[in-house]
C-alpha cells in the first residue's frame, strides 16, 4: 500500500512539473516604432523622436521598460543609430529595432564659377614633382572650392581606370597642371584668376555627403541658370589627401625631384582621383537634356570606398556634352568641400 502512494505521489510530481514547464513564458516581447525606420533630416534642424511602443503576451504594454540608445546631432552631418531594446518579466528580449537617422546639408547651388585642374603625374616621374606639385597647390589655394584632380598615369601604384577616361579628352600637360574654365585652359596663375572672375557659369551644383563604413553617400543638386538646348553630365569623383610621397614613403610612393618640390622632402600625394560614380568613367552620367532656365535636378549616389585610403572626399564637376566637338565633353562648373 505505502509502495502505491508513493508512486501516486510520484506521477502527481511529474504531471504538476510537466504542466509547470507548459506554463513557462518563453515567448519575447515586440517593439514597433512610429514613422520610418530610415528618415533624413537638413543639418541644423529639429530632431524629434516620435515614439515606440513595445508589448508582451503575459505583460502587457510594457513600453516604459523600453532601453533607448544613441544621440543625434544635427549640427553634426553624418548617419546616426538608435537601438531600442526591452525584456519581459520573464526575462525574453525583443528583437532590436534600429532607426537610421541622416543628417545632410540644405544644398544651394550657386552661380560663382569655380574651374578645375588636371594634373597627370606619376611617382616615377622625376620632373612632375618638381613642376607640377607647387602649381597645383597654389590652384587649388587660389580656387578653394574648384575641382583639383590629380591622375596618376600608367605604370604608378595609384593608376586607376579613370587615367584613360580623362586623358583620351584631355590631353596630358607635359606634367604642368592644366587649370580649366569652360574650356578655356591655363597654367598661368594671373590667367587663372582672371578666367575665375570673367563671368557666371551656366550651372552649379551643390552637394553633401557622409560615410558609414566604407560606403559613401552623396546627395547632389544641380541648377541651370540660363535655358539651354544642351546635354548635360554630372560626375562625382572621389579624392584622397595626404599619400606620403616622401624619401621615407614606400619605394614605389616616392616622389621624383622631391627636393625641389613642395616643400622641400615634405611631399604628400594630393588631390588622388580613386573613383567616380562610374567606376571607370571620368564623365558620370547624363542627368538633363535641353534643362530649363532655373530647374533643378537631384541625384544621390552610393560609392564604396577601400579601408586602406586616407581622408577620402568627393568632388563635382558638370559638363555639357557635345558629340561633334574636341574635347567632347565641355567643362561647365564644378565643387569641391570637405565637410
Amino acid at each position: 500500500m505505502k509502495q502505491l502512494t508513493f508512486l501516486v505521489l510520484a506521477f502527481i510530481v511529474v504531471l504538476f512539473s510537466c504542466q509547470k514547464e507548459e506554463d513557462k513564458d518563453t515567448t519575447a516581447p515586440s517593439i514597433n516604432i512610429i514613422g520610418d525606420n530610415t528618415i533624413s533630416i537638413f543639418q541644423d534642424s529639429s530632431y524629434i523622436d516620435l515614439g515606440y511602443k513595445a508589448t508582451d503576451n503575459i505583460d502587457g504594454d510594457i513600453t516604459y521598460k523600453v532601453i533607448v540608445t544613441g544621440t543625434v546631432d544635427t549640427t553634426t552631418i553624418g548617419t546616426y543609430i538608435i537601438k531600442y531594446n526591452v525584456k519581459d518579466e520573464a526575462g525574453n528580449s525583443a528583437v532590436e529595432v534600429i532607426k537610421t537617422v541622416v543628417i545632410s546639408r540644405y544644398l544651394i547651388p550657386k552661380i560663382e564659377q569655380n574651374g578645375f585642374a588636371i594634373n597627370y603625374t606619376a611617382a616615377w616621374c622625376e620632373y612632375c614633382g618638381i613642376w607640377g606639385i607647387p602649381l597645383i597647390h597654389d590652384m587649388a589655394t587660389l580656387a578653394p572650392n574648384g575641382a583639383i584632380l590629380s591622375i596618376h598615369v600608367s605604370g604608378d601604384p595609384m593608376e586607376n581606370a579613370l587615367y584613360l577616361s580623362f586623358a583620351s579628352e584631355r590631353s596630358p600637360n607635359g606634367g604642368i597642371p592644366a587649370f580649366w574654365v569652360g574650356d578655356i585652359k591655363t597654367a598661368n596663375i594671373n590667367e587663372m584668376v582672371q578666367l575665375l572672375n570673367s563671368g557666371d557659369a551656366d550651372a552649379g551644383v551643390d552637394y553633401s555627403y557622409s560615410i558609414d563604413n566604407n560606403k559613401m553617400t552623396i546627395k547632389t543638386k544641380t541648377q541651370f541658370y540660363i535655358q539651354n538646348s544642351g546635354v548635360y553630365y554630372l560626375s562625382i569623383i572621389i579624392l584622397e589627401d595626404g599619400i606620403d610621397g616622401s624619401s621615407n614613403a614606400p619605394i614605389d610612393f616616392q616622389q621624383q625631384g622631391v627636393s625641389n618640390s613642395y616643400p622641400n622632402d615634405d611631399y604628400t600625394h594630393d588631390f588622388v582621383v580613386r573613383r567616380s560614380s562610374l567606376s571607370t568613367y571620368a564623365y558620370g552620367e547624363q542627368i538633363a537634356k535641353n534643362p530649363d532656365y532655373n530647374s533643378f535636378i537631384e541625384k544621390n549616389y552610393e560609392i564604396e570606398l577601400e579601408s586602406n585610403w586616407q581622408n577620402p572626399y568627393p568632388v563635382a564637376i558638370i559638363w555639357e556634352y557635345k558629340p561633334n566637338d574636341s574635347p567632347k565633353y565641355h567643362f561647365v562648373n564644378s565643387l569641391k568641400r570637405k565637410n
